[in-house]
This record gives C-alpha cells, structure tokens and sequence, in this order.
C-alpha cells in the first residue's frame, strides 16, 4: 500500500489549567508526532518510503484493506484519471464527484427538482418508466456523432429509445439468466444431439417442455427453480419482463399522486405468474 498520498487526522484533547498550559502540550505532542526518535538520536524525515524498517526502529506496520476501502481508493483512482483525461481532451468541461447511488424513490424528485446528477446508472428495469416521464434526456445525436451506436446490441438500445427510436441513454453492462444443466440427467431423458452433447433450451417454454420430459423419462426433477431468500422474487422479475412486464406494464408504476404501486395484476404479470404454477401443475417437471 503507498501512503505517501494518505491523510492522517488525529484529534486530541488536552486538559489543562490555562491556555499557555494547553498551547505548550499540543506544541509537544505535535513535536513528537513530527521527530519520533529525533530525541535518542535517530533520523527524521519527509516522507514515508525514505523510512528503512531493517535500520530505523520505527513501528511501522502496513495493513492491508479490502473490502469497501478498497474499492473506493480504486474508484477514486479510475475518477482521477478520468478527470486527467477530460482535462486534456476537452479544458471546457470540468469534471466534479457526486456521491449519489441510484435508486428510483430518491432520483424522480431530484430529477423534478433539478439536482440530478449529470449521468447516473440506473437498471433496466427503470429506463423506460424514466422516459415516459420526461425525466432523462435525449443523447441520440451525441452518440451518432460520437459513432458508437453500432456497437451495442440493438436489444440493449431498445430498452433505453423512446417508441420514436430516439436514444436516453448509454447500456453500460447487461446480463442474461442462465441454467446448470445435469449433463447425465439430459442423456438419461435422450435431450443431447448426435455428439452427446444437452440440447440447451432457448426459450421459457421449452425450458417448461424439457423439464416435463426428463421427469417423465427419469422420475426425476427435471427443474429446480430456487426461491429462497431474493433469488424467487428475482428470478421472477426476469421471467415477467420476457412476458412485457416493461414500461406501461412494469411491475410498478407511480400514479398521479407520485405514490409508487406494484402492478402484479396486469395481463402480461399475470401471464408471468401462470407459467411459473404451470411448471408444476401443467408440466408436472417436480413434485
């Protein structure tokens, strides 16, 4: 770890019986903080890497600091040479922090109330309920001039355009829902191709239809959805979106009043909910 860029506060109290008596004990802590072994004969110095710890008895000790630390000295870092960056490419545009963390309750109002921030990272879930409410600005022009559009999956922008293909935002990272599969299990139920290898199901019903068929060739489970702790809700959550739980049909929504309310009884969630009792009472693919 370099500490040559750190700052240390320490804060002290003294007691004392005047203002003299106090000014003369600070003066002699902080003489004794700034000469640490100047007094038997040792050395002082300006920085910390001049310090030899086989030759100073000094008690140094380095500790290292995951976690939270950590990633916040690494993303102080990546802000830092950004800003280097910005300063050189563009001098008319200064870059400043904003320690905000996104989420939908606390970025509507200051949206409203003009103190968003100038780019924040919303999920994809959000995107299209922000646009609906002209909350979200348009930057299609910057990025066909930047000419960056035809890097990005068509299905990633879609979900941040308008319905007139106007573009609101930038698609950073995305993910998709993938499956274990029991490669034993697909050979025993004759689900693999002329290699042997799991004919993989590409969509949610033939996920339903694989399931039906290894239970009915193995008499085993032939899905297992978990549902513990978040994973039900979530796992959930990505199912309703592929039945269009998206925009008009989120899963929640903010009336007129400006209170959010879940919308679980629209068709599409509804939809959602069937296919999921429909994997054990229709499919039959676990008991």
């Amino acid at each position: 770890m370099d500490f040559s860029n750190m700052e240390v506060t320490i804060d002290v109290a003294v007691i004392a019986s005047d203002e003299a008596a106090a000014d003369a004990a600070l003066a002699l802590g902080q003489d004794l903080l700034d000469h640490k072994n100047a007094a038997s004969g040792g050395k002082t110095y300006d920085n910390i890497e001049d310090i030899d710890l086989d030759e100073d008895p000094y008690d140094l000790v380095q500790i290292s600091l995951p976690g939270e630390y950590a990633a916040a000295e690494a993303e102080k870092a990546l802000f830092e040479s950004y800003r280097e960056t910005m300063k050189k490419q563009y001098p008319n545009v200064t870059l400043v922090p904003d320690y905000y963390s996104y989420t939908l309750s606390s970025y509507v109002p200051m949206a409203k109330g003009g103190t968003a921030p100038s780019i924040f990272q919303p999920p994809f879930t959000d995107p299209q309920l922000l646009i609906s409410q002209h909350l979200v600005g348009d930057v299609t022009d910057a990025l066909e001039r930047a000419g960056v559009l035809d890097e990005f999956s068509p299905s990633y922008l879609e979900m941040l355009s308008d319905e007139n293909g106007r573009i609101y935002g930038l698609p950073r990272d995305g993910y998709v829902l993938g499956m274990h599969i029991n490669v034993a299990l697909f050979r025993e139920a004759g689900l693999v191709d002329e290699e042997g290898l799991p004919i993989y199901p590409k969509t949610l019903q033939e996920v339903a239809e694989y399931g039906q068929i290894i239970r009915e060739k193995t008499g085993k489970a032939g899905l297992v959805f978990p549902a513990s702790e978040t994973y039900g809700g979530w796992l959930f959550t990505n199912i309703a979106w592929n039945f269009g739980c998206v925009g008009e049909n989120a899963l929640e929504y903010q009336d007129e009043d400006g209170r959010w309310v879940c919308n679980f009884t629209s068709d599409e969630c509804v939809a959602a909910m069937e296919y999921i009792r429909d994997l054990r009472w229709k499919y039959m693919t676990y008991r």
